[in-house]
């Protein structure tokens, strides 16, 4: 009976296509919910659901194909996942708490090395595509939701502008008061913008449309809705004040224009004349933004992400238990980036939140694990290929943001796209390019 399951795994490929189509109409269904819900709703749970369903039906075939699941690597997941659960059970965390770190701990390991491992046994450039092009459509939709949010709220985007800026503007304190009007009024539709999809979308389409609009495979009105989308999303989170999106997406785009030039796809003349031209049309635009986002430096500074940090070492050196082991999926500590400190079970940066809840050991097994899954991958060809280098950029600004900023790493979308970037860089590169969003 084993034999014939066994045998009927291995052949029936199906299979681990319906379990990925699972995964991705479940990632789809966070439109309808938040990139982190406050409430679980009954979207939530089909998501869960489908997205469990999912692993389980891409993963089971692949593995029995393959013969053997990466073993370092899963057992060091074991690892994470179930200690400092056991931790958070004996320190008395709370269920609710709990639940809410597994979640993006699961997010941020399994999707990844459920993604290196089907790349590895049965890559598919086009479900690659696929999966850019989900992540596009997810970033795009949240982008007009926090657009029709704002218009609902404050009537247009250009008072919603003034109204930040005269914030940052006046004798903020450097915290955040999370109970202020300030973050009541917009806190229902700006969470959608934090969702990694959001820059991806931003990065990848800008990059791609500069190509499109300019190679000499010219697809110019691809180019333009390429542009279109792209702009949308970075008008989204440059408006919010969202200073490390903006500044790593701008960085972003210099790196790509410099490849364009490097490997003659497009005329440095072009660039710098066809730059200056939209810099003039959107000068109104970038003047409002810039202006707001040096507001909003002058005002808050770093939003004492370093007191932040300096707070979740003091937690962990409290005892020689917690320095080893942390406090455990479910904890928390007293957060003084608060206007009231509070505590709070999230931290503004990947570091600190796994050194928090794993300690020493925690955090040093969570960087064997990175290291192990980026090991697998190439980046041979990066260079020389635009779709492959837009798909780094885009990933690498989200990883980072994720890493030192806020606590993106917490969304779905974060796992999908460091399991995007480790697919691609797994298959070997395209001898040619085709030019259309996906590739």
């Amino acid at each position: 009976m084993l034999r014939q399951i066994k045998l009927l795994l291995q052949s029936n490929e199906p299979i681990s296509k319906l379990g990925y189509g699972s995964i991705l109409l479940s990632y789809f269904l966070i439109v309808f919910s938040s990139p982190m819900p406050i409430q679980v709703g009954w979207i939530d749970v089909v998501m869960g659901a489908g997205l469990v369903l999912g692993v389980l039906m891409t993963a089971i075939p692949l593995i029995v194909r393959n013969g053997k699941i990466f073993s370092p690597l899963f057992w060091m997941l074991c690892f994470l996942i179930i200690l400092p659960t056991f931790i958070g059970i004996a320190r008395e965390n709370g269920y609710a708490n709990l639940i809410r770190d597994i979640l993006p701990v699961m997010f941020m390991s399994v999707l990844p090395l459920l993604a290196l491992l089907y790349a590895r046994v049965a890559y598919r450039i086009d479900d690659v595509n696929l999966l850019i092009g989900v992540i596009l459509i997810v970033g795009a939709v949240s982008s007009l939701q926090f657009y029709l949010g704002t218009i609902a709220s404050f009537g247009s985007f250009e008072k919603f502008n003034v109204w930040m800026a005269s914030n940052y503007a006046t004798a903020t304190p450097a915290v955040i008061d999370i109970k202020s009007e300030f973050s009541k009024t917009i806190r229902e539709f700006w969470i959608k913008v934090f969702d990694p999809a959001v820059i991806f979308s931003a990065i990848y389409l800008i990059c791609r449309s500069i190509e499109f609009t300019l190679s000499k495979h010219r697809r110019p009105m691809l180019g333009i809705l390429a542009l279109a989308g792209g702009a949308f999303c970075g008008y989204s989170f440059s408006i919010l004040g969202l200073r490390a999106f903006a500044g790593l997406t701008v960085l972003a785009i210099a790196i790509f224009l410099l490849h364009l030039i490097a490997q003659k796809k497009v005329s440095a003349w072009q660039l710098i004349l066809l730059g200056g031209v939209g810099l003039l049309i959107s000068y109104p635009y970038l003047a409002n933004l810039i202006g707001l986002l040096l507001a909003k430096q002058k005002s808050v500074g770093m939003n004492n992400k370093a007191v932040e940090f300096s707070a979740v070492f003091d937690t962990v050196m409290a005892t020689p238990f917690t320095l080893l082991f942390g406090v455990g999926w479910g904890g928390v500590f007293t957060n003084p980036i608060y206007a009231n400190p509070e505590s709070t079970r999230f931290t503004h940066s990947l570091i600190s939140f796994w050194l928090l809840k794993t300690g020493l050991i925690g955090f040093t097994v969570m960087a064997s694990f990175v290291i192990l899954l980026f090991r697998r991958v190439s980046l041979r060809g990066v260079w020389a290929s635009s779709r492959r280098l837009a798909i780094s950029l885009a990933a690498s600004a989200v990883i980072i943001i994720g890493l030192l900023f806020e606590p993106t790493y917490k969304m779905l979308s974060f796992g999908l796209i460091v399991g995007l970037l480790l697919a691609e860089l797994s298959s070997p590169p395209k001898p040619a390019e085709e030019i259309n969003i996906g590739q």
